[in-house]
């Protein structure tokens, strides 16, 4: 079966994206209150926390809903937050990171011996080290599609390749941040 594009009512797009705010901030108030009993039971001090997202969703940026079907920015680009035990502040990453460098990350903060597990530690990106990784994404949606996809280290050049139909889609993400041209 071929994906096709969705038509939906301007309302009825507001209402489902409303939908979705709605359980954003569900979840916040969720993660809020974990947050709360860890300052309460006095364990913030020694625990890390790391909050991330496997996914992304698209709300009819490239014609479609959910998650799944492709692999553009809104789907892929996901936030990543961790407090550490005696790190005070805030930072923001510049270098690219990856989900699948948090368990080395993790192996490395907590002083084990690293396990046969693809990836590497983030911990220079941390300290303000420039990290050189390219970012690899892919997706075998149902019976739908067959898409690969490679993010330049320098988060500027993303080839997307759709291995069902051959389609191939190159974009400059400084030029053209929503991947339309």
């Amino acid at each position: 079966p071929k994906m096709k594009r969705l038509h939906w009512s301007e309302e009825d797009q507001a209402f489902y994206i409303a939908m979705y705010d709605e359980k954003l901030q569900r979840m916040d108030r969720w993660v809020g209150r974990f947050l709360d009993a860890l300052e309460e039971l006095e364990l913030m001090e020694r625990t890390i926390v790391l909050i991330f997202g496997g996914h992304g969703d698209e709300y009819f940026d490239h014609g479609f809903l959910d998650h799944g079907t492709n692999l553009y920015e809104e789907v892929i680009h996901v936030p990543m937050l961790m407090t550490l035990p005696g790190v005070e502040g805030s930072r923001v990453v510049e270098s690219q990171v990856r989900t699948i460098d948090l368990f080395p990350t993790l192996f490395e903060l907590l002083g084990l011996a690293h396990h046969p597990v693809t990836g590497v530690s983030v911990l220079p990106a941390l300290n303000g080290d420039p990290m050189d990784l390219a970012g690899f994404s892919e997706t075998r949606y149902r019976l739908f599609t067959d898409k690969s996809a490679v993010v330049t280290p320098d988060h500027r050049y993303k080839f997307i390749s759709t291995h069902d139909s051959g389609q191939r889609e190159l974009y400059d993400l400084v030029e053209d941040p929503k991947e339309q041209h």
